[in-house]
């Protein structure tokens, strides 16, 4: 639910089904773990919980409530897998 409202809220616009955004989310959590982050890291990186994101939604450092570190592993997580779709298609 929390990373429905992340993409929506990051990526207005976007019109995306709710099992799309699971999926997404699925494969966004397996790109985290993949990185063998430290706990540490993973503490730092992941949202606490749905009042942490609300509550935070006005601070300076945060985009919309989450940690920059996750609007950044985001991203890099769709340039990945862009770039990868990009390969496949043009075989």
């Amino acid at each position: 639910m929390l990373f429905r409202f992340f993409v929506r809220k990051n990526y207005e616009g976007i019109e995306i089904s709710n099992e799309e955004c699971d999926g997404i989310n699925d494969m966004f959590a397996k790109y985290l773990h993949d990185l063998d982050l430290t706990d540490k890291q993973k503490e730092k990186i992941l949202p606490k919980s749905e009042f942490d994101v609300m509550l935070n939604m006005t601070h300076p450092l945060r985009m919309n409530g989450f940690e920059a570190a996750y609007v950044y592993h985001f991203g890099t997580f769709v340039e990945k897998n862009y770039r990868k779709n990009n390969e496949k298609s043009s075989c």
